[in-house]
């Protein structure tokens, strides 16, 4: 897909290349190409991995990740580039990852495979722990700028995480392996709590050691910790058992609204979050909880079981329903419930305006097949690839052939085999005129225009015209 590379006269895209300048540009190149990119990268500029400075680093951006390993080009790049250069490395991170979230989770299929993605995200939390080995080892080489008579530096704290590594890092903390959040100390991290609350995605592992350092900072009992330490916390809290959850003592609205805003909650914690919630400050009343309740809890709404959900008053959904369709968390039972109660607020979908229509979002997924056969061009379109691949089949083979016509090709490439397994001969052939690679009964091989098809098009296509 990349041979139009080896016709390169100059290097002059390298920030395109590197997600720097431009993060669009390359979200769908997998290992394999960045790997030849770093390769050609190298050639045509002759700057060998040894001999770069910071702004070579910064320009290349997560290309040099490919090959995150033992010998790699990272290992080669002296300390201090990567010292200066590592924050600018972090950014490019992020608006990478923001550009890939918008294009694959709402509109454009991946054509990267899952052990691709997986294959990226490994690649680049390999290459942000080199950075930060880099700078722990360039601490090393550096005189402390405290007086040799008043402390001498140690090689063992000097390769620690520290707060200011915390801080570069941001929302990308969570590459920090268990043992480096052993090793923090307290100090730093009390002062950067806050800033590790605000990272998403970390495993079980991780969270366990969070909550670990967290109790040896502030104290075993986390029933005594105030109501801003928990605030400050963020994600942290998602290492708390649901009993000590439970048992948090100021877990009011401003606390579950602050938690409330951090994915990668257990459905077992949200409920236990909900409940304390609900039975120490709205008395178990369900049908108490308002517009304003909703809008502030975020997450913990999936902390409701369907039977309540069912008990909020249709005003209340009304009043949250801009928040209410961003529930990603909840489970399809409860999405099932939401969108209950979401016709019992709103009418029939033949009847909801397009706001209403834009702001249903994730509970689309969760409405029967007889109110998803009524919808128009426009809400499917409407329909994101993350809600659309998590419509139930039954409800989805409730759709029209006439109906699957005004589907994108992205929506059709995104079917699920146990949606497709459910649909006539008719939806299938409608599908597979879009794009979608469906078996012709006949035996002949269906159309496919595959989004690995697609994207290797369009990515050659850009290649040739950048330079």
């Amino acid at each position: 897909m990349l041979s139009e590379l080896n016709q390169l006269q100059a290097a002059d895209a390298l920030g395109h290349f590197g997600c720097g300048a431009n993060p669009g540009a390359c979200p769908e190149l997998s290992q394999s190409d960045l790997l030849t990119l770093q390769q050609v990268m190298v050639s045509k500029t002759n700057k060998s991995c040894s001999n770069m400075d910071a702004d070579d680093v910064a320009i290349r951006g997560t290309i040099l990740f490919a090959d995150c390993g033992t010998q790699s080009c990272l290992d080669q790049i002296p300390p201090r580039s990567l010292y200066e250069a590592v924050s600018r490395l972090v950014e490019a991170v992020k608006d990478r990852e923001e550009s890939v979230d918008m294009r694959e989770g709402q509109w454009k299929k991946s054509a990267l495979s899952d052990a691709d993605k997986q294959g990226l995200i490994d690649i680049v939390t390999c290459g942000l722990l080199k950075a930060l080995d880099a700078r722990a080892r360039y601490r090393a080489q550096t005189p402390s700028s405290t007086p040799a008579t008043r402390r001498k530096r140690s090689t063992a704290a000097s390769q620690q995480v520290t707060c200011e590594d915390i801080l570069i890092l941001d929302t990308k903390s969570n590459v920090l392996t268990v043992q480096q959040i052993n090793d923090l100390n307290t100090t730093d991290f009390d002062n950067c709590a806050e800033t590790l609350g605000t990272a998403t995605g970390w495993s079980l592992e991780q969270k366990a050691a969070l909550i670990g350092k967290a109790k040896q900072t502030w104290g075993q009992q986390s029933s005594n910790w105030t109501k801003e330490l928990i605030q400050r916390m963020g994600s942290i809290a998602q290492g708390l058992s649901e009993s000590e959850i439970t048992s948090l003592a100021n877990l009011d609205l401003d606390v579950l609204s602050t938690l409330g805003q951090y994915t990668g909650w257990t459905l077992d914690q949200l409920k236990s979050g909900f409940s304390s919630w609900l039975k120490k400050y709205i008395n178990n009343n369900i049908s108490a909880i308002t517009g304003s309740h909703l809008q502030q809890i975020g997450d913990f709404a999936c902390g409701a079981t369907a039977q309540q959900i069912s008990s909020i008053s249709t005003s209340a959904f009304k009043d949250a329903l801009n928040k209410i369709g961003t529930l990603y968390s909840c489970s399809a039972e409860q999405l099932e419930a939401w969108a209950a109660l979401g016709l019992q607020a709103l009418g029939s979908v033949t009847e909801w305006t397009y706001a209403q229509s834009a702001t249903f979002d994730v509970l689309y997924a969760g409405l029967s097949g007889s109110s998803l056969s009524l919808l128009s061009s426009t809400q499917l379109s409407m329909i994101s690839l993350d809600v659309f691949v998590r419509i139930k089949p039954t409800a989805f083979s409730a759709l029209t052939v006439s109906q699957m016509a005004s589907l994108s090709t992205a929506q059709a490439l995104s079917v699920t085999d146990d949606q497709l397994s459910v649909l006539n001969p008719a939806q299938k052939a409608q599908l597979r005129a879009l794009g979608a690679t469906i078996s012709d009964p006949s035996g002949a091989p269906g159309v496919s225009v595959t989004a690995s098809t697609l994207a290797a098009t369009w990515t050659a296509v850009w290649l040739i015209m950048a330079y």
